[in-house]
């Protein structure tokens, strides 16, 4: 049926390619958030006027965003016909995870993809279906543009395109991590203003990856002791705030402690990183965001065995330099004996081992390159 869409859809392409309309969509139309975010603001603040900037999000999500029309971008449903005829005529759709499967991409359109993760840890699910192998290798034919964080992921995580077409790779960091480059009191305030957590009050965020079939009880923590830990080592008053990938969101709130706060409505993850002051986590690339401000920050893997025998990862995670904990006593102890002097030493190692590309200046780059290809089609 998609094959039959996509061609049924080629016939508007009687409609010229707008050269100057963007299209960005993230988190399969679910938020505004992660990289496409952060390129669209920067092209905004520092391109006014330039670019027609049109974000695409699903049903249920569109009247959230709303709000993004004050500052002139267009909201629209991407499974309407409007969201469709937007996505055919835009000279540069730019995506998170991949390009919506039924659009017909065409010779004049720049499509790219920024990626949702940084660092080289997890690899891709074994168990991949046909039909996803199938949408990956359509991914990779018709996407121009790969974000790249550092030369690791490109050579793991983009193995293909690093070895057939390595021009396609552009190497500059993740744009959503420029934040951290930047010191801004303001968006600590706004993130614990929006959670309801005092100014002078400390977090210890909670957030792991997703896992197909997990046991909800893989997921679970004392908010109590881990806060302890933290007060007795870091000083100050923690508050424990979980933030769990979309797909397991709401098991582990039917089934969960509720002596905690839930971020999950707070829409920006690098926001809610940068307001962090203890990250936990598994094996999530978060850990790889929040190392480039030296951010406290641990692994609670209760199911590494299984983990790594039904994914494994591109970096052998004792390679990684944040403390490995596989039960919660392990945690607590790792978080009261933690050396903050030799984690900026492991982390910086880490980066370097990896091939970093993080510089603070992956939108000024991603910028640069589309104004080049924007030029040339005029």
């Amino acid at each position: 049926m998609k094959k039959l869409l996509k061609n049924f859809l080629k016939i508007f392409w009687v409609i010229p390619v707008k050269k100057n309309r963007i299209v960005f969509r993230s988190s399969h139309g679910t938020k505004y958030n992660c990289n496409p975010k952060y390129i669209s603001e920067y092209l905004q603040n520092n391109f006014k006027g330039k670019f027609e900037h049109v974000w695409i999000f699903d049903k249920d999500s569109i009247e959230n965003h709303k709000y993004l029309e004050q500052s002139g971008i267009v909201v629209v449903n991407q499974k309407s016909l409007k969201g469709i005829l937007y996505m055919i005529t835009a000279k540069f759709l730019i995506d998170n995870h991949g390009l919506v499967s039924y659009i017909p991409i065409r010779k004049e359109q720049i499509v790219i993809n920024t990626w949702h993760g940084g660092g080289s840890y997890k690899k891709e699910y074994s168990e991949s279906t046909d039909e996803h192998k199938k949408y990956m290798k359509m991914m990779y034919d018709t996407t121009d543009a790969f974000i790249s964080s550092c030369r690791k992921f490109s050579i793991c995580n983009l193995k293909s395109i690093y070895e057939s077409d390595p021009s396609k790779i552009l190497e500059i960091g993740m744009p959503r991590n420029d934040l951290f480059w930047h010191e801004n009191e303001a968006i600590k305030s706004k993130v614990k203003k929006e959670l309801g957590i005092s100014q002078d009050s400390r977090i210890v965020l909670y957030a792991p990856t997703f896992r197909y079939n997990a046991d909800t009880e893989i997921y679970m923590l004392n908010p109590n002791e881990i806060c302890k830990a933290c007060e007795k080592r870091f000083g100050g008053h923690f508050v424990f705030v979980t933030r769990f990938h979309p797909f397991v969101e709401k098991r582990y709130i039917e089934s969960g402690d509720s002596n905690f706060i839930i971020s999950n409505q707070y829409e920006d993850m690098q926001e809610l990183l940068y307001a962090t002051d203890v990250l936990i986590s598994d094996y999530s690339s978060c850990l790889w965001d929040a190392s480039l401000s030296y951010i406290p920050s641990f692994i609670y893997a209760a199911d590494l065995e299984y983990y790594s025998e039904k994914r494994n990862f591109h970096t052998p995670i004792k390679e990684w330099p944040y403390p490995l904990a596989e039960t919660e006593d392990e945690l607590v102890k790792n978080i009261r004996e933690f050396d903050e002097n030799k984690y900026k030493e492991n982390v910086d190692s880490h980066h370097k081992a990896l091939g970093s590309f993080e510089s603070g200046k992956a939108c000024e780059k991603i910028a640069e390159y589309i104004l080049e290809k924007f030029q040339l089609s005029k």
